[in-house]
């Protein structure tokens, strides 16, 4: 279960938001690696503040209530905390410490990682499951329009 985390805390784990521990970037927020106690590196996905934050469109609320349902397969990140604290909007996920598949894939980083065609198909086949469960085999169906490579 996702525990509620302090804004404090978040801080402490990414060193303020710290611009070198930025991981990503989207349309709705920033991705940074943090580390909390008893639970190692984490992701920290700190949404964008907007000025009127309506609930039933805001990327925060409709992230955190689609995964708070206990999704559970093990092709799909895990959610390990969030944070609403303010005008702070957090999500905290596992983190994986191989980056981007995009970037892995496409080489657009300086990376020794070169996937065989084998690992290739073995991701595509995992992809594909996750989806697969999204969309038909968990108890409310998710339609996920943003995949990426």
């Amino acid at each position: 279960m996702p525990t509620r985390l302090s804004l404090s805390d978040i801080k402490s784990a990414t060193m303020g938001f710290n611009r070198d521990r930025l991981v990503g970037e989207g349309a709705s927020a920033k991705v940074y690696k943090g580390f909390l106690p008893f639970r190692g590196d984490v992701a920290v996905k700190r949404f964008e503040r907007e000025n009127d934050l309506d609930c039933l469109h805001n990327p925060f609320a409709t992230e955190f209530a689609t995964i708070v349902s206990y999704l559970r397969h093990k092709n799909l990140v895990q959610l390990k905390g969030w944070c609403c604290e303010g005008n702070e909007l957090v999500l905290v996920y596992e983190f994986l410490p191989n980056g981007s598949l995009n970037k892995v894939l496409h080489r657009n980083f300086n990376s020794s990682v070169v996937l065989s065609w084998q690992q290739r198909v073995n991701i595509v086949l995992g992809v594909a499951s996750a989806l697969t469960y999204l969309h038909e085999e968990c108890e409310r169906q998710i339609i996920h329009r943003d995949v990426k490579a």
